[in-house]
């Protein structure tokens, strides 16, 4: 393990890979951005990435962990990403495929980063999240996304309402927790404790953001205060869960955010 008091060069940046997602691999670059490495799970998704120029590491020779295979669980692959990137880092950087630079990365970024020793934005979701999909979705059957939907969606977004109707910060209309595309960890021994609450507390779908929620035990202020990031947000003013645009979500919790800290945004998740 790195020297915990030697902070001169860059955070390892962290990504993890697990499955046969074709539209995951249209969203990462053809060759790295950062001094990352990959916690990569098969050994064909290894060999494409090697081939591509990653540094990886393999957690598993086959595509998925066996206990995570389902559409429940399998984001508790990011859990044993961040137990295995504290083991071999301490600090590190763990970005989702799906954040994107859009400043140039300097000394100042790193400052910022290094600033609170664990950390991940917030972002948010209606109330009556299930209702609210099913009628929009009942009212737009021409839209394509809508004729793509995976036939599981049904399924996922009853348990996804219900793990969010138990693991929120309510504020206003919304349901508001954190969002791991950017988690940030320096020597906090987080990681181990989010698996436990996964094996312990029977948290499913976006798994590790309720794992944090239960872990920070805090008010959303508290939260924004000691852990929410200078760099990024949870995500972009625009962007919103099935397309709900008229529930201006995240434009709504950027601002209140804003109102307790400053940021300088240099990452986009899109």
């Amino acid at each position: 393990m790195r020297d915990q008091f030697q902070h001169t060069t860059p955070i390892k940046v962290v990504r993890a890979f697990w499955g046969e997602n074709k539209d995951i691999w249209a969203e990462i670059p053809s060759s790295p951005e950062w001094d990352e490495i990959v916690y990569v799970w098969g050994e064909e998704n290894e060999k494409r990435l090697k081939s591509m120029g990653y540094e990886t590491k393999l957690m598993c020779t086959t595509m998925t962990e066996p206990k995570y295979s389902t559409i429940y669980d399998h984001f508790a692959h990011k859990l044993d990403t961040y137990v295995a990137a504290e083991e071999d880092w301490g600090e590190f950087l763990f970005l989702d495929w799906d954040v994107k630079i859009i400043k140039e990365i300097d000394e100042r970024f790193w400052d910022l980063v290094r600033t609170k020793p664990l950390q991940c934005p917030v972002y948010g979701y209606p109330k009556e999240y299930e209702r609210k999909i099913w009628e929009h979705i009942e009212a737009n059957p021409q839209k394509k996304w809508v004729q793509e939907l995976d036939p599981n969606t049904g399924d996922w977004v009853k348990v996804q309402n219900e793990q969010l109707e138990k693991y929120n910060w309510n504020w206003e209309d919304l349901q508001l927790v954190p969002n791991v595309c950017f988690f940030y960890s320096s020597y906090t021994g987080v990681p181990k404790k989010l698996r436990k609450i996964y094996e312990n507390q029977g948290v499913k779908t976006c798994i590790e953001e309720f794992a944090v929620w239960i872990w920070a035990d805090c008010s959303l202020d508290e939260f924004i205060e000691e852990h929410e990031p200078f760099v990024i947000r949870g995500r972009e003013d625009d962007l919103c869960h099935f397309d709900l645009a008229e529930e201006e979500t995240m434009k709504r919790i950027n601002a209140y955010v804003n109102t307790k800290i400053k940021k300088e945004i240099y990452l986009k998740h899109l």
